[in-house]
Parts: C-alpha cells; sequence; structure tokens
C-alpha cells in the first residue's frame, strides 16, 4: 500500500474539496486529478448521508446517466488523457509531490482552464529519477533476475561500444528542474497481455512517451531490446524518453521481490534438512549399519537396540 499512498492521498484530497463534500465548489482539482491519472469515467452517488449531492461541474464533466435503483451518477470525463501518447510539452520536476501544487493551482482570472494539448498551460510532470518505493528494485540487487543481468550486461557492452565510437548518449539527458522538453511523434499498442505491454514508435523531435498505467515497482522496460530507464509522470503513471527515429519499447512486469522470495524461500528449506539431518544424524547412522550388517549398534548404556 506504501507505493499507491500518494495516488489514494491525491484522490481523497480532491474528492473532499469538490462540489460532493463543498457546496458550490467548482470541480477544477477533480478535473485535473482526472486528466493526470487519464480517468475517462467518474461515478457519484445521488443521495449521500446529507442529502442530494450535487451535480459536477458541466464545463469538465458531462452527466451521461442516472440510476436511480442504484443510487449512482455516472460522467464522462472531458477532454479525457489518452492511455498512450507522445507529451508534446513535459517539465521535468524532482518528485511526485509537484502534481499536488499543480493540482491546487488556481488560473488566472479569465485564463482558460482546459487541459488539452493545445493549451499553452499544460505540461505533463515528469521525474526522470523516481523513487522506485522498493528496496528490491535497487540495481545492487540485479544479481537476484538472471535475465535481467544479461541484459544488463548486453547494455554495458554497447555503451562500451559506443564510446569507441563516439556515439555514446545517456539514457535519459540531464534535464535541469523545470526544463520543458517539447517532443513530437507517433505511437501506437502493438501487443498486450497480462504483465507485458509492446509499443511501437516514430519520434519526429526527442520527448517522452507516456503510458497511462500505473508506476509501480516491478515493471521494467526494454528500449529496440536494450534495458531502459523508466520514468514517472504525473505522479502515477510511466513514461520513457526517446529520440528521434523508429523505436520497439516493451514494458515487462518482473519484480525482483519474486526472485528474492524464491531464493529466501529455497535458502530455508534447505537449512530445514541440514537440521533435520543434524537432528537425526544418530537414528540414520544405526539404519546404516542395520542395513549393512542387520545388527543395530549398542546403545551407549551397553543395552542392545530394539531388533537386535
Amino acid at each position: 500500500s506504501s507505493e499507491t499512498k500518494h495516488y489514494r492521498e491525491s484522490f481523497f484530497a480532491t474528492i473532499h474539496k469538490s462540489s460532493l463534500d463543498i457546496k458550490g465548489a467548482d470541480d477544477l482539482e477533480l478535473y485535473r486529478f482526472c486528466r493526470l491519472s487519464a480517468t475517462r469515467f467518474a461515478g457519484t452517488v445521488i443521495n449521500g448521508k446529507k442529502g442530494l449531492v450535487s451535480i459536477l461541474n458541466p464545463e469538465y464533466f458531462t452527466l451521461k446517466e442516472e440510476i436511480k435503483d442504484y443510487n449512482l451518477r455516472l460522467y464522462d470525463v472531458k477532454e479525457p488523457t489518452p492511455r498512450l501518447y507522445v507529451a508534446s510539452r513535459a517539465k521535468i520536476v524532482d518528485s511526485e509531490k509537484a502534481i499536488d501544487t499543480w493540482i491546487k493551482s488556481r488560473p488566472s482570472k479569465g485564463a482558460k482552464v482546459s487541459m488539452a494539448d493545445n493549451t499553452a498551460g499544460y505540461h505533463d510532470l515528469i521525474e526522470t529519477k523516481p523513487d522506485i518505493g522498493s528496496p528490491f528494485e535497487d540495481s545492487r540487487l540485479l544479481f537476484l533476475d538472471p535475465e535481467a543481468t544479461q541484459q544488463k550486461e548486453r547494455l554495458d557492452m554497447k555503451n562500451v561500444q559506443d564510446k569507441l565510437d563516439g556515439t555514446a548518449l545517456p539514457a535519459v539527458p540531464e534535464f535541469k528542474k523545470g526544463e520543458v522538453v517539447e517532443g513530437s511523434g507517433k505511437c501506437e499498442f502493438l501487443h498486450e497481455a497480462t504483465g507485458s505491454v509492446s509499443i511501437s514508435v516514430n519520434m519526429a523531435k526527442a520527448g517522452f512517451v507516456v503510458l497511462c498505467d500505473r508506476f509501480y515497482p516491478g515493471w521494467q522496460v526494454q528500449i529496440d531490446g536494450l534495458p531502459g530507464t523508466i520514468c514517472r509522470a504525473n505522479g502515477f503513471m510511466r513514461a520513457v524518453y526517446l529520440r528521434p527515429g523508429a523505436h520497439l519499447v516493451q514494458y515487462q512486469y518482473r519484480p525482483r521481490s519474486l526472485f528474492a522470495g524464491f531464493y529466501l524461500a529455497l535458502s530455508a528449506l534447505i537449512i530445514n534438512l541440514i537440521i533435520a539431518f543434524w537432528g537425526a544424524r544418530t537414528w540414520l547412522w544405526s539404519i546404516i549399519l542395520y542395513l549393512s550388517n542387520g545388527k543395530w549398534p549398542e546403545s551407549d548404556n551397553g543395552c542392545k537396540e530394539v531388533g537386535a
């Protein structure tokens, strides 16, 4: 739950500041949260503990249906964020908490508050060095995953060759906090299954490709067959930085905690077997002697064991 704590905190904060709890609220913060989290639909109750619940601001939410039998209202989020896109304007931030400041900020008087791509005031917020949130994903524990270790060796060999050729470039440039990266290109899904996503990308201008799936420990990415770096987009989602040209991006869920758990369980089994064998060593030795010569060895008090 610690990895989803910020998501839950942001969600409840925006809900409690919306017209659902505060009469006359403009619902801008809730709308911004929906855009950042790529939420396409929203649902509220019709009647709450305090009576009839206000309808969400029609500037941001379209009432789709009321189901009185289930005390439910369904809304469409206007201009919903697509699940996959190239960020036309990405602003570099140093913490997932940066989205809280942006969500709570108020537009200048008379300014358009829409978050559509053609709105100059909107940026995707990108962390290029996010805190993964799990000690098992530390690079020092890479040896737990044999496949990831092999991929890292391939990447190291390529980096050495690129340095020799004079073409070496960092996976993600050292952007400054607050810097805006304007990318352009096209992207589409190639394949999707449980725990894996493949994406085809053609970048006209270097930038970030945002996948609106949760940023969560255990996800790994390969870019053109080599290990890449996953950035955090808009506090909750995943993104990769790509240079101009055609690319194949493959996300795969391979948590090292799973490998760590396997090795710990195997170690515990081996230790238990050793302890059990050590505790039963006298009895086992007696059985071996009996099987070899047909006689039970004498006990310490000089008497014969049963069966002697």
